[in-house]
């Protein structure tokens, strides 16, 4: 089993188990406009991950979802996020 850890460098990178319950405290008081990027069957009906982002939503936060089908890359990253420039996300 992996402790759990934390990374307080840019961008800051936390994981561990239970750490999805912190999504939306998290992420709610850090941005207004969110990206969550998860693998294209990972977590799409994760019903822990649809709350945390229902929660994100009833704070007026804007949630935006995009898919990556394998181990992502930093240019398959900046190909999928490439459309949503213009909507400014924080986070």
């Amino acid at each position: 089993m992996v402790n759990r850890f934390s990374f307080s460098t840019i961008p800051k990178i936390i994981f561990g188990p239970g750490k999805l319950s912190e999504l939306s405290s998290i992420a709610g008081r850090n941005a207004d406009r969110i990206l969550l990027v998860t693998g294209s069957t990972s977590h799409r009906n994760n019903i822990r991950l649809l709350d945390q982002v229902a929660a994100l939503e009833n704070m007026g936060k804007k949630v935006y979802r995009t898919y990556i089908n394998q181990e992502p890359t930093v240019p398959m990253i900046d190909q999928a996020v490439s459309g949503l420039r213009d909507h400014k996300i924080d986070l």
